[in-house]
């Protein structure tokens, strides 16, 4: 006589329906897609850039009060370094010429790269190599003209400024006449080494229709021009 229980001949029943609905399934998709896992996707990365240069913009302050006038190379074979002559126009104040400093500077490293750059100032440009400026303002390593030899050309990241702007005394200025009257002389002087001062500077009162002791108080005033 039979002891199985009917239930349970069918909850047997039930699980291996199941299994083999399991199996089918299983064999139904491993026809589609090769028996191969689905490919997991790769996380998403964060793309790092690197945020832009922002552009250097003169300030409105200081546009149309200067130019710059002339520009003289003084490089060494591997070390290239810029002198700039700038004229001023207006009155402009210490901190007025330091921005004007920086404008050039950032229009100089669009132009040429270099190692180290001096920004010189003068109010009229006639005054130009007569040893007669406004004041300057150089751009090297670390504040050190003499360690341009130790950085690449075109590096700016150790540049630092040495400001040597005086505050111009604006009621001290010279026509652009005396300056011109001023430079004439200092050329002749400089052709030649040997001549003697005082008769040069005879010969250009003369020439001015000047005494000779105006004369004298013009170089003087340019020489002393712009301070108190």
């Amino acid at each position: 006589m039979s002891t199985k229980k009917p239930t349970d001949t069918g909850c047997l029943s039930v699980i291996m329906f199941f299994i083999m609905i399991s199996y089918a399934v299983s064999s139904i998709r491993n026809c589609f897609t090769g028996g191969k896992k689905k490919a997991e996707t790769p996380p998403v990365q964060e793309i790092q850039r690197t945020p832009p240069v922002r552009e250097y913009v003169v300030p409105p302050e200081i546009k149309g009060k200067y130019r710059i006038a002339s520009t003289k190379d003084v490089s060494f074979p591997t070390v290239k370094r810029y002198v700039y002559n700038v004229v001023v126009t207006g009155e402009p104040t210490k901190a007025e010429l330091t921005e004007i400093a920086y404008a050039v500077f950032e229009a100089a490293k669009r132009w040429t790269p270099f190692n180290a750059l001096s920004v010189v100032f003068y109010d009229y440009e006639c005054l130009i190599y007569h040893g007669i400026v406004m004041g300057y303002a150089d751009f090297a390593p670390d504040g050190d003209w003499g360690k341009a030899i130790d950085v690449q050309t075109g590096n700016y990241r150790t540049m630092k400024i040495i400001n040597e702007i005086e505050e111009p005394y604006w009621p001290n200025a010279v026509t652009k006449r005396e300056a011109e009257i001023y430079a004439d002389f200092d050329t002749a002087l400089f052709k030649d080494d040997t001549a003697d001062e005082d008769v040069v500077a005879s010969e250009f009162a003369e020439k001015y229709g000047m005494t000779q002791k105006e004369f004298h108080d013009l170089c003087i005033r340019v020489t002393a021009r712009l301070r108190k």
